[in-house]
């Protein structure tokens, strides 16, 4: 698999990700040809999100349109500056182990995901819960989602989940409750979430990170970089 094609598979696993958000009861997708909103129908709460933009089709009166309607914007590698994310990528048999995913367990029941939505929902900063308890359970139901945790004292102190499309899988909704950092728990509930990706059938698992602190965390994983793939690679 070249650069290029790990680029396009990581910006189709962030895609994905959001289009998620777009399947639920309570929110709207809007497709235009070249790209879509996803946001919470009239009277409802929900994220509001840009995305599956096609850098093929813009030019600077679409890109004006789309910075007018003044939504975060998923934007594709291919239009910003290599840096300002991480794009990140893992094949079978770079995963690292770790000693914590043990403690791990799956989301698998309505009460269990819902205990994991509150927790993962706390590590957005929005006034609302991005990810419903009741209408995105589906996404489990079918295995398009799947959730994991780890518990300290009966309560849910790490979170971590599978998206997949396909041969694809994406890492998401990694968050640790503020008093439970720095103990691993973050490694642990990933490495189990990718283990089991990667049992599944899986042929990667990539994930994009805007935050460079997280650098640490996702490298010890076994997770490499691939920011420079589209300079690299014909």
């Amino acid at each position: 698999m070249t650069g290029r094609e790990i680029i396009k598979r990581v910006d189709d696993g962030a895609n994905n990700y959001i289009r998620m958000f777009g399947e639920a009861p309570h929110m709207e997708s809007i497709d235009n040809g070249v790209y879509r909103i996803i946001r919470p129908k009239k009277g409802e709460q929900g994220i509001k999100f840009i995305c599956d933009v096609r850098p093929e089709r813009l030019d600077k009166k679409i890109i004006r349109k789309i910075k007018r309607l003044k939504m975060p914007v998923w934007w594709p590698l291919q239009t910003q500056k290599p840096g300002d994310e991480l794009y990140m990528a893992a094949f079978p048999g770079e995963m690292i182990a770790h000693e914590k995913a043990k403690f791990a367990r799956r989301a698998e029941t309505p009460e269990d995901f819902a205990r994991w939505a509150a927790s993962a929902n706390g590590g957005f900063d929005v006034a609302y819960a991005c990810i419903h308890p009741q209408y995105h359970y589906p996404l489990c139901q079918r295995g398009a989602l799947r959730c994991y945790f780890i518990e300290v004292d009966g309560q849910i102190a790490a979170t971590a989940a599978i998206m997949t499309d396909g041969a694809n899988a994406s890492l998401e909704f990694v968050a640790t409750e503020k008093t439970h950092r720095r103990q691993g728990l973050a490694s642990g509930v990933c490495a189990a979430a990718i283990a089991d990706a990667f049992a599944r059938g899986a042929e990667i698992v990539t994930l994009r990170a805007g935050n460079e602190g997280t650098r640490e965390l996702y490298t010890s994983l076994g997770f490499k970089i691939y920011n420079e793939a589209l300079e690299m690679s014909p």
